[in-house]
C-alpha cells in the first residue's frame, strides 16, 4: 500500500517540512522492496499497478492478469499465469516468484520459492519428512497467529482511544477494519478420499480404432489419424492447450461428429467419462448423486460422497458453491459407483488437492480396465500409463 502514497503526504510530526524528500522516498522504496521480498503480492487481490510495480512486469501484462482474474475467477496455481495474454515463459520466470496465492492448489505458491525450484524444494521436504499438507497446515497456523495478534492490537487501541476526543476518529477507523476483517479459521482435519473403480465385464480386444480420422468443428484440428487402443492399455494424451485433445475424446465417444474418417468401437464397452467441465446445476451434492443412483438409500449416497473426501457440509451444499476440487470429487463419485471397463478422463487432476491426486493415481494403477487420459502433470501420469500419445505431432494448430 505504500506504493500508492506520495512521500510528501506522509506526516512526520512538526518536522514534516524539514525532511529531505529524496531520502524519504528512497527509504520508503527500501521498505517496499524488503516487504516484497518477504511477502510478495497476493495474485488474487492486487491491482494492476501493484502487480506492475512489485513484479516488474509491463503495464499491459499487469492489466491482462487482472482481466484474466475477472473473467476466469481467482488463480489457484501459478502455472495459470502462462494462460494470461502476452505473459510468456520469460515474463513468467521474472514475476512468478513475487506472485503469491494463498489457499491455492500448491502450498509452495504461497511462498517465495520460484516454480523452477519446486523440485528441489520437494526433495528437501522429503528428506525432512514433510508433506505438502504439513506445509499448508503450517502456513495456515502462521497466518492465524499473525491475524490474532493484529486483532488483539487493534482491539487494545480501540479500547484505549475510543473515549478521547483527540483519538476517537483513529479508534473508529481501526474498529471498521476489525469489522471488515475476514477471519482465518484453523482447518479441521480433512477426510482423506478413498477411490475405487468398479470393474465391469471383459471387453473385446479392440477398444477404439480410427481410420483417417480428422477431428474439428468448422476447421480441421488434426491431420488424418490412424489410432489403435486395445484392452488393458493405459494411455496419456499430452500437448499444449487448445490443440484438440478434448475434441479427440469426444469424437471417439461419438459425442461430436468427425470431419473425415471413421471410428470403430469394440464390443461390451462400459465407458466411464470424466468431463473437464460440466453444465451448471442447482442440485446439492446429495441430489446429484442420488439422481444418478436412485436405488441407493440416502445413507448409501452420503457414504459414497464421504469416501470421496467430502464433509457433511459439502454433501448438503449446492454444487455451484463448491470449489473446483470438490466438484471434481462429486463427478468422481458418480464414476466410481457404476461398473466400467474403459475410463476416459479429461484432466481429472485439475483442482484436486495433493491427497486426492495421490489416491486417484493409486486407484488408476490398480484398475484392471483400459484408461485414456488427458493430463498435463507428468508426475501424475508417468506412474499410471503404459503409453504416451503426443497430440502436438498430429495437430494442425502449429502448421
Amino acid at each position: 500500500e505504500l506504493v500508492k502514497i506520495d512521500p510528501k503526504s506522509i506526516g512526520v510530526g512538526q518536522y514534516q517540512h524539514d525532511m529531505n524528500q529524496k531520502k524519504l522516498s528512497e527509504a520508503l522504496n527500501g521498505v517496499v522492496e524488503d516487504s516484497v521480498n518477504k511477502v510478495g503480492v497476493d495474485l488474487n487481490t492486487a491491482s494492476a499497478s501493484l502487480l506492475e510495480y512489485i513484479s516488474g512486469i509491463s503495464k499491459p501484462i499487469a492489466r491482462n492478469i487482472v482481466d484474466y482474474r475477472e473473467q476466469n475467477g481467482r488463480f489457484t496455481n501459478r502455472k495459470q499465469l502462462l494462460k494470461v495474454a502476452k505473459l510468456g515463459p520469460k515474463a513468467f520466470e521474472q514475476c512468478a516468484g513475487f506472485m503469491r496465492i494463498t489457499d491455492g492448489d500448491n502450498p509452495l505458491d504461497a511462498t517465495s520459492v520460484h516454480p523452477e525450484s519446486y523440485e528441489a524444494a520437494l526433495k528437501l521436504m522429503e528428506k525432512l519428512g514433510l508433506t505438502m499438507e504439513d506445509i499448508k497446515k503450517a502456513q495456515q497456523e502462521a497466518a492465524y497467529r499473525a491475524q490474532q495478534q493484529e486483532i488483539a492490537e487493534l482491539q487494545d487501541f480501540v479500547a484505549r482511544n475510543k473515549a478521547r476526543v483527540a483519538t476517537r476518529n483513529m479508534a473508529m477507523s481501526r474498529q471498521k477494519k476489525l469489522d471488515k476483517m475476514e477471519l482465518i479459521e484453523l482447518a479441521q482435519e480433512k477426510p482423506k478420499p478413498q477411490f475405487q473403480f468398479i470393474m465391469g465385464k471383459t471387453t473385446s480386444k479392440l477398444i477404439f480404432e480410427t481410420k483417417g480420422l480428422v477431428i474439428g468443428y468448422d476447421k480441421p484440428l488434426s491431420k488424418p489419424l490412424d489410432l489403435l487402443l486395445e484392452r488393458g492399455q493405459k494411455v496419456a494424451l499430452v500437448g499444449a492447450n487448445g490443440i484438440g485433445k478434448t475434441t479427440l475424446l469426444r469424437s471417439l465417444l461419438g459425442e461430436i461428429p468427425s470431419l473425415k474418417g471413421e471410428v470403430f468401437k469394440g464390443q461390451n464397452l462400459e465407458i466411464g467419462y470424466f468431463e473437464q467441465e460440466t453444465k451448471p446445476t442447482d442440485h446439492t451434492c446429495l441430489e446429484e448423486v442420488w439422481n444418478a443412483f436412485p436405488h441407493f438409500t440416502q445413507q448409501e449416497v452420503r457414504a459414497a460422497l464421504a469416501r470421496c473426501g467430502l464433509t457433511t457440509k459439502h454433501i448438503e451444499s449446492k454444487i455451484q458453491v463448491l470449489s473446483g476440487g470438490e466438484k471434481a470429487k462429486v463427478r468422481l463419485c458418480k464414476l466410481m459407483n457404476r461398473e466400467t471397463n474403459v475410463l476416459v478422463l479429461d484432466e481429472p487432476t485439475n483442482h484436486l488437492d495433493v491427497d486426492a491426486k495421490e489416491e486417484l493415481k493409486r486407484a488408476l494403477q490398480e484398475y484392471k480396465g483400459t484408461v485414456l487420459l488427458i493430463c498435463h502433470e507428468p508426475e501424475f501420469y508417468r506412474d499410471v500409463v503404459t503409453e504416451v500419445w503426443d497430440c502436438e505431432k498430429w495437430t494442425t494448430k502449429f502448421s
